[in-house]
């Protein structure tokens, strides 16, 4: 089994916090889970709900449009998750006797049978979800859309050339609940995959156009994590598919406002789940910092929480993206015992640091607290923050 890389769900791993410094621990053996990835925004897509961010670095050309700022916290009603797919980040390789999950200029995944690509994102998404995605299939190939899984199963969407069809699996059985024919261009050309989730019903549409509604039977399944992967037609015949541009999100399917900070300018506080500038990749989740106070307002906790003494602590925003890093980015820490290394006001790190001695921070207080400067969809700067106990 592959290990997990430090890209991990929003809360999953426990806040260190303090000033003391650390030895280097992050190696090249620890960031080499990651390629190279294309930088920039260039264009955007919508079609029938579908609102996904294209990043792809084009090397100039004309001003991107202008899209909405950051959701705050007061309209962000669950989780988010944007990634472009172009490089391995929130979804890592993986390769079994079922075939592989692999990175290049997209999720590509191949199978002679089925195959889902398990090394993914850990976020649980809520009953009412969408999932779009862009999908590339070869022929004979079907891409799949695995959502609410758990322990006990998971819903899959299989959107083959000829078909669509819902099935639900669990105990190592799979149960079709719904199909349509539907006839879909294979090789060169990508379709856009919606799937709408809510309650006991599920929506999918191609392309922009609805084709197939079925009933969510399960009653253990009722939310979870999602993931993709792919089916072959035909037994020992190679099938591929490739995933791009994927925008994972509770709620309908409605067009969302995306980050501007995908291809604009911004200076802003975030928990830091991954952050390689050898691969030139980070994955990041806006915040804000409050008082403990605060924080305990916003979120209705027990005023006797220890959280609400807290003279300054993150409030995530819900949203997780994949950011491109630029060549020769900037790291700065705090360091224990000088105060000219931290700025007492925002509790910005202000000495530059070596690459290796700040993935070794980011990696053991993952999701690691920090303040990021974006230029044009880039990340130029990362500077640890120094959060008060």
């Amino acid at each position: 089994m592959l290990r997990r890389p430090l890209a991990r769900s929003p809360g999953r791993a426990p806040h260190v916090r303090g000033g003391s410094r650390r030895p280097r621990v992050r190696k090249k053996a620890r960031r080499g889970r990651l390629a190279a990835v294309t930088a920039g925004l260039t264009a955007l897509a919508a079609a029938g709900g579908l609102f996904l961010s294209h990043i792809a670095y084009s090397g100039g050309g004309a001003e991107p449009p202008t899209v909405a700022a950051l959701p705050t916290p007061a309209t962000t009603t669950g989780p988010i998750l944007i990634d472009s797919l172009a490089r391995a980040a929130q979804w890592q390789p993986i390769e079994d006797t079922t075939g592989a999950c692999r990175s290049d200029s997209g999720l590509v995944v191949t199978t002679s049978s089925e195959v889902r690509c398990s090394v993914g994102p850990e976020t649980v998404f809520p009953s009412r979800q969408t999932i779009d995605v862009l999908a590339q299939l070869s022929d004979g190939a079907c891409a799949a859309v695995y959502f609410r899984i758990t322990s006990d199963g998971a819903y899959r969407v299989a959107v083959c050339p000829d078909k669509v069809t819902l099935a639900v699996s669990g105990d190592g059985t799979v149960t079709t609940l719904a199909s349509a024919a539907h006839r879909l261009e294979t090789g060169a050309a990508a379709h856009a995959v919606t799937v709408f989730a809510d309650g006991s019903q599920v929506v999918i549409s191609l392309d922009g156009s609805e084709v197939l509604r079925g009933s969510l039977t399960q009653a253990s399944l009722v939310s979870g994590k999602v993931t993709f992967g792919a089916l072959a037609e035909k037994r020992n015949a190679r099938a591929e598919v490739r995933f791009t541009q994927a925008v994972l999100r509770a709620g309908g399917p409605e067009t969302i406002p995306l980050p501007a900070f995908l291809h604009g300018d911004a200076t802003f506080d975030a928990r830091l789940h991954y952050f390689d500038p050898s691969a030139h990749v980070a994955v990041i989740e806006p915040a804000e910092l409050v008082t403990g106070r605060e924080f305990c307002r916003r979120h209705a906790a027990d005023a006797s929480s220890d959280r609400c003494a807290a003279s300054a602590l993150l409030d995530p925003r819900g949203l997780t993206v994949t950011v491109p890093i630029a060549r020769g980015s900037r790291v700065r820490e705090f360091r224990a015992g000088d105060s000219s290394c931290v700025d007492a006001k925002t509790h910005v790190g202000r000495c530059d640091a070596t690459s290796d001695d700040f993935n070794g921070w980011a990696t053991e207080n993952s999701p690691a607290p920090a303040h990021l400067v974006i230029r044009r969809g880039l990340l130029v700067e990362a500077d640890e923050l120094d959060l008060p106990g």
